[in-house]
């Protein structure tokens, strides 16, 4: 005991220069202050409470904690201390307990805004939003001038899609501090998320220079500009952030991705080796919806989505889980695209064929409503239909919880308006990958996928954490209502020479890799004035490929580029074309479909994994074996073959002519029958108390 603390005014200066050394950064020598202190008087709460706070400061947690408590013990009725003890609770993720002290210090002192900031915080991580807003609104209530709480309480309007509030609230946290570059960069996201593409521009910004270096401020900039659909941008933030942060994998991926949309294959080929050496080293890489563009290994993708499931959609909190039979089985379909999209070209049909007998349908869109004719035909062939876009997460799984869903079918995987964060919480018994993820989520949530012998054989299933339920012909559903324009279509329309063999693919052009373009460039050169049709997505990328081919010896002339139409229009110029054909690694999918539907004969070639196999699972499903090919080189030859015997094209048009309505790929009332007995078998298991495993269901 030092004689110098003999008294407490003694102790009480000691302490405001711990205090001191404290907030100037000075750790050690604020313990050893403190420690002196409790030395005379080890019943110093304050001071317990303070080197409790150094020590959650330096990372000791287990430290601090053991020191708050005790300072508790000293002294109960401090609410800064129980406040405290939740904070370091909260930094282990251990949240329920967090709230208990929370509560606590509120009980004490009402009007502690720091209480109702750090209980809205844990409120995010917890996915309650609407709590974490009012426990936001309090702490701004109590201090109005706190950036901090203007931020999160943005942050939660943005999680539950309530832009405008958002942006409102990331405007107030601005003028009271404009150097949160934070709050720039989420009014940014947010802004994008509303297609206000120029302010969220400048927001971002405003951002990165208050902070240039900002890792997450990057990623989430050049995110919002590739949805946005401005590759180049997207490309070039990507790339900058991986200049700056090599170590940081989400920037390799996606660099990649969006150099492939823009058909930029410079330093490619570097790039995907050192993705490939990162994913097998055991190192995080980026969506894996852009790694299947360019994947050739199942083992890599598995690794890739395990990884990228666990880090970003793991939920240690699931649902309650019912066994009850119902009257009819409640089938709910999760997805983004209840819209003009593929998807919904696809699955339509099917829906509207189901039994409602046997099954009651649900729809949760986490999209939007395009007032097409396509919207309107989802939404009359569901039972419910429930729009879950303004609403966190969390609330929609309880939403799905509660209408008791037995099978839940998520519909987008890793694409586009994608809400993993739901299927997470584990609301339905049996959750099922369809449609949108032509491979393994890698989640533990996840029950079965749907697929069929071709895409996914038996020697496969070791790359998948789903157990597998294979339809008999393509797993592939199709609308056999699908609209062909009638209206009268030429090649001066477009831009085809009126003479010339008309090769075609209209795939996204990321599918487009130097491979499969150089595979086209041998064959386009050995059949005379034959041209290549492909589909415009970017300017960059249309000037992109003109030079590719100028650079192997190509007229780039021969490369003419569809614009966008309707449906109906686009499977009509189909006519005009003489063969499509396909990419690899990744085939055409619904392109195949759109085609095959329209008349136009299909050459594929068989790939390692699920996406590149899509193309000879539908060529199968519609008797057509003859156009699947196995190796690059019978590809080109099966391809000069067709365009020089015009009489073997034309016997071929004929059978597919025969087929389109004779085969199973486009009986759409079959499928929905295969399928049907498909989600009957998944049903049936889970009733009777048995594990999910694999099905195949029969003719």
């Amino acid at each position: 005991m030092d004689p110098k603390f003999n008294n407490p005014s003694s102790l009480a200066a000691e302490f405001e220069v711990a205090q001191g050394l404290h907030r100037d950064g000075q750790l050690d020598a604020a313990i050893e202050s403190l420690e002196k202190i409790l030395d005379n008087d080890p019943s110093f709460a304050d001071a317990i409470h303070q080197l409790g706070l150094i020590f959650r400061e330096k990372g000791d947690a287990v430290k601090a904690e053991l020191l708050i408590k005790s300072a508790i013990n000293f002294n109960s009725n401090d609410a800064r201390y129980h406040c405290n003890l939740g904070n370091i609770l909260q930094d282990q993720q251990r949240l329920q307990e967090a709230v208990g002290f929370y509560n606590t210090a509120l009980k004490l002192k009402p009007d502690l805004p720091e209480v109702h900031l750090n209980l809205g915080l844990l409120q995010q991580k917890q996915d309650k939003h609407r709590s974490a807003i009012e426990s936001f609104s309090r702490a701004i209530a109590l201090r109005g001038d706190w950036s901090l709480a203007y931020l999160n309480r943005g942050n939660s309007y943005g999680s539950l899609r309530r832009f405008n509030q958002a942006v409102l609230d990331y405007d107030c946290a601005i003028k009271i501090n404009p150097f949160e570059a934070l709050a720039y960069v989420n009014r940014g996201i947010v802004l994008y998320q509303q297609n206000n593409f120029e302010q969220g521009r400048e927001s971002f910004k405003k951002g990165l220079q208050l902070n240039p270096n900002n890792p997450d401020a990057i990623q989430s900039f050049a995110t919002s500009l590739a949805r946005a659909g401005d590759a180049v941008a997207a490309a070039n933030i990507y790339a900058w952030g991986y200049q700056l942060y090599p170590h940081i994998n989400s920037f390799l991926g996606s660099l990649i991705h969006q150099k492939l949309k823009m058909a930029d294959w410079s330093s490619l080929n570097e790039l995907m080796l050192e993705h490939s050496r990162r994913l097998l080293n055991d190192e995080s890489v980026a969506d894996p919806f852009g790694f299947m563009g360019f994947a050739n290994s199942e083992h890599e993708l598995m690794v890739g989505t395990k990884r990228y499931s666990a880090e970003r959609f793991t939920q240690s909190q699931r649902l309650p889980r019912f066994c009850k039979p119902h009257a009819k089985i409640k089938v709910g379909y999760l997805g983004g695209e209840f819209c003009s999209h593929a998807t919904s070209f696809l699955l339509t049909g099917v829906i509207e064929s189901f039994d409602k007998n046997r099954f009651e349908l649900y729809a949760f869109d986490s999209g939007r409503d395009d007032q097409s004719a396509i919207r309107k035909r989802m939404e009359k062939a569901f039972d419910h239909f429930t729009c879950i876009t303004e609403i966190s997460d969390g609330e929609a799984a309880d939403l799905i919880n509660k209408c008791e869903i037995d099978i839940l079918i998520d519909l987008n995987g890793f694409f586009g308006n994608a809400r993993q964060g739901v299927l997470a919480y584990k609301p339905s018994p049996i959750q099922v990958s369809y449609l949108g993820c032509p491979g393994t989520m890698g989640a533990d949530y996840m029950d079965y996928l749907i697929a069929d012998a071709t895409v996914l054989p038996p020697a496969s299933e070791q790359f998948y954490s789903e157990k597998i339920v294979r339809l008999p012909g393509s797993y592939q559903c199709n609308d056999d209502k699908r609209e062909i324009s009638q209206a009268i279509v030429t090649r001066d329309k477009f831009g085809l020479p009126e003479q010339a063999f008309v090769f075609c693919c209209f795939n996204n052009v990321y599918k487009i890799l130097p491979d499969t373009f150089d595979r086209w460039v041998r064959i386009l050169l050995q059949v005379k004035g034959s041209v290549l049709w492909l589909f415009e997505s970017h300017p960059v990328a249309v000037e992109n490929l003109r030079k590719e081919a100028a650079a192997r010896g190509l007229d780039p002339g021969r490369l003419i580029f569809a614009k966008h139409l309707s449906l109906p229009e686009h499977l009509a110029r189909h006519r005009l074309a003489d063969l499509f054909i396909d990419t690899l690694p990744y085939n055409a999918h619904t392109t195949a479909s759109d085609a095959l539907w329209a008349g136009l004969p299909v050459l594929t070639l068989v790939g390692k994994t699920f996406p590149g196999r899509v193309g000879a699972s539908l060529l199968k499903a519609i008797d057509m074996p003859e156009l699947i090919t196995t190796t690059p080189e019978e590809y080109e030859a099966k391809a000069i073959d067709l365009a020089t015997h015009p009489e073997k094209l034309a016997a071929l048009k004929t059978k597919l002519a025969k087929n389109r309505l004779t085969t199973p790929l486009f009986n759409t009332k079959l499928y929905t029958k295969h399928f049907e007995a498909a989600l009957t078998a998944m049903y049936e298991r889970y009733q009777a108390g048995m594990p999910p495993d694999h099905i195949e269901i029969k003719e």
